[in-house]
């Protein structure tokens, strides 16, 4: 098995977009990752959006936004476990299925939240942390998030500019049949297929 670090990318993913690729391509080549594993929650315990799209059709958008792409992968363990989805408890799991060296990628907006995670204070036993910025911001601005957000150590820094796109602003557009951008060919014909997002913000 490769020693190589594995990136994990959680989220609801609803609908995954083409910036959380471009987050996930672009931590490959400058943190030198060997993978990304793009991990779609199932019960996200800090959402409570009862519109939230069933996990069996976010698994698959997930699926085909990365279709195109050897690098990323989609783990599916969130889904399969019962129960809420801790990030801790799928750290745990990849640890236990032999993945050991790994990095979590988060965008900067999730670090306020980050010292309310389940188990936070655990999490940097488990993975390097790897923030991506946004909108123009400095590292010494993400460090400082950081360290009010109780990290032990400084985060890498993951330098993406001008990506910008929104699931919900996504979906807002999907149900004003709006022009959307930001999406693959695939996810939106898939999207479409399925009625997805037809009812609900």
């Amino acid at each position: 098995m490769s020693n190589g670090i594995i990136g994990v990318l959680g989220g609801t993913f609803n609908p995954p977009h083409l910036g959380h690729i471009a987050l996930a391509i672009k931590a490959i080549k400058e943190h030198e990752l060997t993978e990304v594993r793009m991990v779609p929650a199932g019960d996200p315990y800090h959402k409570s959006d009862k519109h939230l799209t069933p996990a069996k059709h976010r698994l698959e958008m997930t699926r085909l936004a990365i279709k195109d792409h050897k690098s990323i992968t989609v783990d599916d363990r969130e889904i399969i476990r019962a129960g809420p989805s801790y990030t801790i408890d799928t750290l745990k799991s990849l640890h236990n299925s032999g993945l050991t060296n790994l990095a979590l990628l988060m965008g900067s907006d999730l670090l306020p939240s980050f010292s309310q995670w389940h188990d936070s204070q655990i999490i940097e036993s488990l993975a390097g942390i790897i923030v991506a910025t946004r909108n123009s911001q400095t590292e010494q601005e993400i460090f400082a998030l950081a360290k009010k957000a109780g990290l032990q150590v400084k985060p890498r820094i993951l330098n993406l500019q001008n990506v910008n796109f929104s699931s919900t602003q996504m979906r807002k557009d999907l149900q004003a049949h709006s022009t959307i951008t930001g999406l693959s060919t695939q996810v939106l014909a898939y999207i479409r297929k399925q009625n997805l997002y037809s009812n609900s913000i």
